[in-house]
């Protein structure tokens, strides 16, 4: 095991602690993939101004929000290794990934916690502007997991029910912005119109942040992904560190290798163990 993974362990394994995590909306329970809910005294629920985006007028609430507890938590384990990450993410040579997508074997890995832990490092560095985009169909949990309820969605601008301003939540001083995604689903519904409107949405985002992160779900869910956007430079993998899915693995790099998306590597968590989910070739 290497540094990076025993730090991971040892972020992992020990409760958050002197934390802030994002209030809930009322009657609402926030999804987060560690399942690890710790409670913030009012005092520390004062977050950032969020800016929500809309066409006409522009409007700015400011709900209290901060990354979660676990997040800064593994930061103070493993934050060469997010350096090193983010080196290679905005590398200057020509060709270096502009559109990222995480995914793994199976859900509750740890996907989630990982895009938000390496949003926070990047926000903190300020290496550009940074979205996220949660296209997750299966357990979309970005949003929620600093404490939105959002109303709209990425969902609902591929279907032309909104603009991307309104569902766009804009962040630190608009440095970081987020689109999540409101509704589980099945990609099966949705029409092809709409997956060339969810192209073309990507690709013109692509030219207004210098990175951009998808939170993408499992294997079968990202090879859908990768397919509708057509917009996916690079794939990091997360799984936990008891998931014996190498020979599986092999089979997912070579087929991203062969849409030409580059694998930048896979990183290993230590989520609480729950039901294992069955592994979706993609290949």
């Amino acid at each position: 095991m290497n540094p990076f993974d025993r730090a991971l362990r040892k972020a992992f394994d020990r409760p958050p602690t002197g934390g802030v995590t994002a209030p809930s909306p009322p009657g609402q329970t926030v999804a987060f993939e560690t399942h690890s809910p710790v409670n913030a005294s009012a005092d520390e629920q004062r977050g950032w101004v969020v800016q929500l985006r809309e066409p006409t007028p522009q409007r700015t609430i400011e709900p209290a929000w901060s990354w979660p507890a676990l997040c800064r938590q593994i930061l103070k384990e493993t934050g060469a290794g997010f350096q090193k990450l983010a080196d290679q993410l905005f590398c200057p040579e020509p060709g270096s990934p502009k559109t990222v997508a995480f995914t793994g074997p199976a859900a509750d890995a740890g996907k989630t916690t990982i895009i938000l832990t390496l949003a926070q490092f990047l926000s903190a560095q300020n290496f550009g502007r940074l979205l996220l985009i949660d296209l997750d169909l299966e357990q979309p949990r970005l949003a929620q997991a600093l404490g939105f309820a959002p109303k709209f969605g990425v969902d609902d601008v591929a279907q032309g029910t909104v603009a991307p301003d309104v569902a766009q939540i804009t962040l630190d001083r608009g440095r970081l912005a987020i689109l999540p995604l409101v509704r589980p689903g099945k990609w099966s519904r949705y029409a092809d119109d709409t997956c060339d409107n969810l192209r073309r949405l990507v690709l013109d985002l692509r030219d207004q942040y210098d990175l951009i992160l998808l939170d993408a779900g499992d294997w079968h869910n990202a090879s859908v992904v990768c397919n509708h956007t057509r917009a996916v430079d690079a794939v990091i993998n997360v799984a936990r560190c008891d998931n014996s899915q190498a020979q599986a693995l092999t089979r997912q790099i070579d087929a991203w290798h062969r849409r030409h998306i580059e694998f930048l590597g896979d990183i290993e968590t230590f989520t609480p163990t729950s039901v294992e989910q069955p592994v979706k070739g993609a290949a």
